[in-house]
């Protein structure tokens, strides 16, 4: 009687671990399928903040330049009339507003440069936890629990898939790569 307590009491602590180590397996896939999911998002905020950025820049350059235009045309229509002076010659010289453009390119550089870079982190982290759940899933004993389990449950493939350029894609593919900056 002994003997079969003890078998029926082994083979209780193997299905309690066996059930204890599936669960733990389980929820370590939900987990990371949802951390990739988050990874995801935050790469498409990261690119969509530095494109709202430069857009906007460019179209309050676009406005500034307009309206300086505007104010210009005025000072000088103003002082000259519509059709402007119409001297022979003229011993004057004007003090009209100008552009500054190199504040406003070191400014789109900065905000171009620095976007790509936390762009570059966003995926490096995303790239790094697909990288550790396909590794999770490649393995033997936790592969198999967790295709029994259905996992994946989420588009990984399409979650895990980097961002990148068409020239970069074209040099990955041919082998070969172009001149960035051509004659």
């Amino acid at each position: 009687m002994k003997a079969v307590l003890g078998v029926v009491l082994v083979v209780l602590v193997g299905l309690g671990a066996l059930f204890l180590g599936y669960q733990s397996m389980h929820d370590t896939a939900i987990t990371t399928e949802n951390q990739i999911k988050k990874l995801d998002n935050e790469s498409q905020v990261v690119l969509s903040t530095m494109t709202i950025q430069v857009q906007t820049l460019v179209g309050l350059n676009k406005q500034y330049t307009k309206g300086l235009q505007e104010v210009i045309t005025a000072a000088v229509q103003g002082r000259y009339g519509d059709k402007g002076s119409q001297a022979t010659m003229q011993w004057i010289q004007e003090q009209n507003p100008t552009i500054d453009a190199g504040r406003y390119m070191d400014k789109l550089q900065d905000i171009i440069i620095g976007g790509n870079k936390e762009f570059q982190i966003s995926q490096n982290r995303k790239n790094e936890v697909c990288t550790n759940y396909e590794t999770i899933r490649d393995t033997l004993v936790r592969g198999f629990f967790l295709r029994m389990a259905g996992f994946p449950k989420k588009d990984v493939l399409l979650l895990c898939q980097m961002v990148t350029d068409a020239a970069t894609e074209t040099a990955f593919k041919t082998g070969k790569r172009e001149a960035t900056i051509k004659e």
